[in-house]
């Protein structure tokens, strides 16, 4: 009773501007807050009745005047009405001092804390008041708060950066906008509960929004009709939402209360109401959304969604329970996110719309969906799953498959292996699986069926992309043209079990390159599903086909060619089991060698270094045979003046070569069984280079490896040769025959070799002629400059013949036969040597005799010798030089002396003698014939014996 609340109010008021003119202003408000905390607790006055009896000091209040409202308070004795507009006024400047502060946040904070003091102050007084006025009492409550936070509302959209007609970006908010909105959303979520509240009074609980946030929805206490008769049902109920009427006179009273425009459409009719209600609920979405708050938005927009289904507006619930459902299916509620799909097949089933209808049943079937649904819903909603599917509306468009299925595809080992990469471009990893053309592959597919009993779908195809197309797709991150490569599928219908479900599709690869597995479609009746593996963030599943082995091959015949000669080469190509589409043939030919296009005659003379021509479509196993003609010009170093010279420097073979390369294009042997089947309309084929040459041999068919000839007696002559065969392949001898020069002439019965006729020779082989010949030496000085050549032709299998001309090396026995035919006119002397053994012991004497023919010597007498032996094969013993007896009728005599072999071996060389004249100084020309060889032998033992000598006796 002693506090003086009008004195203590003057003070601490005083106090509370002097802190402002201070620039204190945290210290103001709280001078202002302990002033609040003093006011007396009274009963709320009819706000009416004091504003006419206070004029002026609502006006202070409301407007903050502090002179005038001071003024009032020191002259007023009741403080009973004073307490209400003091309220108004502590409000009205703790306001006007946040706002010159620029401090939003604690702005709006007072402005909900005075909202919610008025409200419960006021409620409070509507309780004590009569039952029949107090809904009306409330009602004016309830409107007062709904309008003054709706003021606040726009208040802030102009104040803030943020618009609250579209979808900002949180990130683009400041700290300071982030906090005064979740201020904000809480005064906002108290005037929406207002909000119902005034629905309620005026419009009774059977409105709308009061139906969706209380209580289990109606329409799940009627029994669920089959999607069959699901049309004849919503007939039935078009228009059963009435709008509802409100209370008359509770609505004039509220209208003579100065009420917002945007409130007074509220007592209109019961659906304005209901749109004040969601225009509201959607701000505060908004709100929520704009600061992360995801689960409050998804919650109010369910409301809203019930709201709407109550309606009949299954349009507007469906985008409204759309976004709940994603932010279920990224939450661990499955229970929630069951439910909120059970509400989104109701509103879509209703709607008219069955590709969307269809698009939510599948995902009532997830694992996740399906564990959390009641099994007689799920056993409900698969048959709507069965009768939509069955419609023509969902024709043309197509589903992702999970969450109806869960896929898992592999690929089986294949035959190259597994290659596991890094893709920087795909940013994935790549699995690479290699196979070659006309490997059976096998694709893997496993299905995991959620649905209670076993369905059967028509078609069921995995579809493979080049890996560029891929790529180029999965940048794109959306479908592009339909660019598969191929496509695997199971023929028929295909009955997918509840569980899992494992199919194998092989797949008979037929087109080199790099396949990636991309989609997985089925076909069930007009429904059509696709896993789009593109967009996965599984592995990318990749076949890399290589080309295989060609089996083609060719092959040229003969496998050499002869110089000098024109030869047919045969040109065999064999298909092997490829199917050859086409291809080239090229001939090059090396310097030396010229050849014909086929069909080209040899008179024609069109010599080409090199040709090329088309190679005729063939099939597997089939043969061609192409025929051409070469030239070979003749090798200089196999020329008669080159053999005859083989230790000439300048002597070098040219190697000649004719080399055919064939390019083809070919498909695998299957490419016409697989194109026959229908799984490929098309398929590129591969290629092949084959390659063969042939070349001329780096010797003649035909060498001479020895020629002699030995004089039987003084006319006849026996010729010998040994020719040595060097073809790779057998040749026959067709003939031969030999030409001499004059001092030779082959016997009519000379030729030695009929054995040798139709003879085959081959590599390696020896083949030995002989000829008698007469020796006629009146032909002497003509055989000089003509050479003996043995002429051989030889014939291959196909019947082409190839002259082999071998010149014989006798120019030791001409010269021999030219310089005994000269000894009559010359100062010659002939000697013969001869042993008396052929073979000895190293150290033992052997006797030597030479026997000299001196009948050319022109004098007679005062004829000396001398022996040597300069290469120390033997030590000479007995008179080794003097002078020689001998008389011209006899013409001739003998030397004898010992020789003693100094080594063991054959020997090969002998002592020689020399002539000269003691009375003049002619040259005697001297021509030795000596033994082959002498064979000198070792001693196997030595014999010894000791004995005394004579001094030590």
């Amino acid at each position: 009773e002693s506090f003086d609340w009008c004195r203590y109010f003057l003070v601490k008021e005083s106090l509370a501007l002097t802190y402002e003119q201070l620039q204190l202003p945290l210290e103001a408000l709280q001078e202002y807050e302990e002033l609040e905390a003093k006011l007396p607790t009274i009963a709320w006055p009819d706000e009416n009745e004091l504003a006419e009896k206070y004029q002026q000091l609502s006006h202070a209040s409301v407007m903050g005047d502090t002179t005038v409202f001071r003024e009032i308070v020191r002259s007023t004795e009741e403080i009973g009405h004073l307490s209400y507009f003091s309220l108004r006024y502590l409000f009205a400047r703790q306001s006007r001092l946040l706002f010159h502060q620029r401090e939003p946040v604690l702005l709006i904070d007072r402005f909900a804390k005075y909202v919610r003091k008025v409200y419960f102050l006021r409620s409070a007084q509507c309780e004590n008041t009569k039952k029949e006025l107090r809904q009306a009492g409330m009602a004016k409550i309830e409107a007062w708060v709904v309008g003054a936070c709706w003021d606040l509302k726009s208040a802030s959209e102009s104040f803030f950066s943020f618009d609250l007609n579209s979808e900002n970006d949180v990130s683009q908010l400041g700290d300071e906008e982030k906090e005064s909105i979740c201020s904000l959303i809480d005064i906002l979520n108290f005037s929406r509960m207002r909000l119902c509240r005034l629905g309620n009074i005026i419009y009774t609980k059977n409105n709308a929004v009061h139906q969706a946030l209380c209580g289990r929805p109606k329409d799940t206490s009627i029994p669920w009709v089959p999607w069959r008769d699901l049309p004849k049902i919503a007939a039935q109920n078009n228009g059963k939402y009435v709008e509802l009427k409100g209370k008359g006179e509770m609505i004039n009273d509220l209208s003579q209360d100065g009420l917002t425009p945007w409130l007074q459409r509220v007592l209109l009719s019961s659906r304005e109401y209901e749109n004040a209600y969601i225009e509201l609920s959607t701000v505060i979405i908004r709100l929520n959304k704009l600061v992360g708050r995801f689960r409050c938005a998804a919650r109010l927009s369910a409301e809203q969604a019930e709201c709407y289904i109550i309606r009949g507006e299954f349009d507007k619930a469906t985008h409204m329970l759309l976004p709940t459902i994603d932010l279920c299916q990224s939450e661990t509620w499955d229970t929630l996110l069951s439910w909120r799909l059970f509400r989104l097949i109701y509103c879509q089933r209703l709607s008219g719309s069955p590709a969307e209808y269809l698009r939510s049943l599948t995902s009532c079937f997830s694992p996740r969906s399906a564990s959390a649904m009641p099994s007689k819903l799920v056993n409900i909603l698969i048959g709507d799953l069965e009768a939509v599917v069955k419609c023509l509306d969902v024709a043309g468009h197509t589903w992702g498959l999970s969450p109806l299925l869960e896929t898992r595809i592999k690929i089986n080992p294949t035959e190259g292996g597994e290659i596991v990469e890094s893709s920087n471009i795909l940013r994935k990893k790549v699995i690479k699986n290699v196979c070659y053309v006309g490997d059976e592959v096998t694709t893997e597919l496993d299905l995991y069926s959620g649905l209670p009993r076993a369905i059967t779908v028509d078609e069921m195809k995995v579809n493979l992309m080049t890996f560029e197309d891929f790529v180029r797709k999965h940048k794109s991150n959306n479908s592009v043209e339909n660019n598969t490569a191929c496509t695997l599928d199971i023929g028929g219908s295909i009955c997918i079990q509840p569980g899992k479900n494992t199919f194998k599709l092989p797949w008979t690869v037929m087109t080199v390159g790099q396949y990636v597995i991309t989609s997985l479609e089925i076909k069930w009746n007009n429904a059509s599903f696709m896993e789009d593996y593109c967009i996965s963030n599984h592995p990318a599943l990749c076949y890399d086909v290589l080309p295989n082995e060609p089996t083609q091959s060719i092959e040229l015949n003969p496998i050499f060619l002869i110089p000098g000669h024109v030869q047919n080469v045969r040109l065999f190509f064999h298909a092997g089991s490829d199917v050859v589409c086409g291809g080239k043939v090229e001939l090059f030919c090396s310097k030396g060698l010229k050849v014909l296009e086929p069909g080209t005659e040899v008179d024609d003379g069109k010599w080409k270094s090199k040709c090329a021509f088309d190679l005729e479509p063939c099939q597997p196993d089939e043969k061609i045979t192409i025929i051409v003609t070469v030239q070979c010009d003749v090798i200089e170093s196999y020329s008669t003046n080159e053999l005859l010279h083989e230790n000439s420097v300048e002597s070098n073979v040219l190697s000649q070569t004719l080399q055919a390369i064939v390019r083809t294009s070919y498909q695998h042997k299957l490419y016409a069984e697989v194109i026959e089947s229908g799984k490929i309309t098309e398929c590129s084929p591969m290629s092949a280079i084959l390659q063969a040459s042939v070349t001329t041999l780096e010797r003649p068919a035909l060498t001479l490896s020895h020629s002699h000839a030995q004089i039987l007696n003084e006319d006849l002559v026996i010729v010998s040769a040994t020719v040595n065969c060097n073809t790779p392949v057998p040749f026959s001898l067709k003939e031969w025959n030999i030409t001499f020069p004059q001092l030779l002439h082959l016997e009519n019965e000379g030729d030695f070799n009929d054995g040798l006729f139709d003879r085959s020779v081959i590599e390696g082989e020896e083949l030995f002629f002989g000829f008698k010949c007469r020796l006629d030496i009146s032909k002497e000085s003509s055989a000089k400059d003509e050479k003996p050549l043995l002429n051989i032709v030889l014939q291959d299998d196909f019947g082409k013949t190839f002259l082999q001309v071998l010149p014989l090396d006798l120019r030791a026995f001409y010269h021999k036969v030219i310089k005994e035919s000269s000894r009559g006119s010359s100062n010659v002397a002939t000697t013969n040597l001869s042993l008396s053994s052929q073979e000895g012991l190293v150290g033992l004497p052997v006797t030597f005799k030479f026997t000299i023919d001196c009948s050319h010597l022109t004098e007679t007498s005062g004829l000396l010798y001398n022996l040597s032996c300069n290469d120390g094969n033997w030590i000479l013993g007995g008179k080794v030089r003097g002078a020689l007896a001998w008389s011209k009728v006899e013409g001739s005599c003998s030397l004898e002396f010992v020789g003693i072999p100094t080594r063991s071996g054959t020997i090969k060389t002998f002592p020689s003698v020399h002539f000269k004249y003691a009375s003049s100084s002619s040259d005697i020309k001297v021509t030795s014939k000596y033994p082959a060889s002498f064979l000198s032998l070792a001693h196997r033992s030595i014999e010894t014996s000791a004995y005394l000598s004579l001094n030590e006796i």
